[in-house]
């Protein structure tokens, strides 16, 4: 039988965010990308969100070391 390491939600959560998915990665980087020339509306937006998004993610990080 396997040990497994207990983890709490805090490090699940901690060890996602810092797995950067593929997908979203590449989303950014296009909407970042068509920033320079022209987004659609809807695209703004989701840009505005990932932005709003990695500020929560930066402050959260903060919170985690200090902790």
């Amino acid at each position: 039988m396997d040990y497994v390491v207990p983890t709490t939600i805090q490090d699940e959560v901690i060890a996602f965010l810092l797995s950067a998915p593929t997908p979203a990665q590449e989303r950014l980087r296009y909407l970042l990308d068509a920033n320079r020339s022209s987004l659609t509306p809807d695209e703004r937006g989701e840009l505005e969100e990932a932005s709003h998004l990695n500020h929560f993610i930066i402050l959260l990080k903060a919170k985690a070391r200090k902790a």
